[in-house]
């Protein structure tokens, strides 16, 4: 009688931990597709050394957030989100060594920009 139920129990456990991973192989394939498309349509190229990936899920649909980024500094960064339907959800680029220009001035006064907004609506 132990032994059966030990067997039982053993049988158990392994069915939990074999299900979710072999449900996680489907992944792969969609994460290999959603880097290559994001790859193809944004350029990206080899100027970033690192890379890291989250996937998301949410009622029937996945996510794949994708980040390129420069450990340097030198390139910046690059991130993009992929559903697993192909569509892009999101795009974002960034350098940190980008010059800004903190102190400029607007180039329309406040009564221009309200003339403005009142003459197109």
């Amino acid at each position: 009688m132990k032994r059966s139920l030990s067997l039982i129990l053993t049988l158990l456990m392994l069915f939990t931990f074999v299900i979710p991973i072999s449900a996680l192989e489907g992944y792969d394939k969609e994460l290999e597709s959603a880097i290559k498309k994001a790859k193809t349509i944004f350029n990206i190229t080899d100027n970033y050394d690192n890379f890291e990936y989250y996937i998301n899920s949410y009622s029937s649909t996945l996510e794949y957030y994708l980040r390129w980024y420069d450990s340097t500094e030198k390139a910046g960064g690059l991130e993009v989100t992929i559903d697993s339907d192909g569509m892009i959800k999101g795009y974002y680029k960034y350098n940190y060594n980008a010059q800004r220009d903190e102190n400029a001035l607007p180039k329309v006064s406040k009564e221009e920009g309200l003339e403005k907004n009142i003459l197109n609506q």
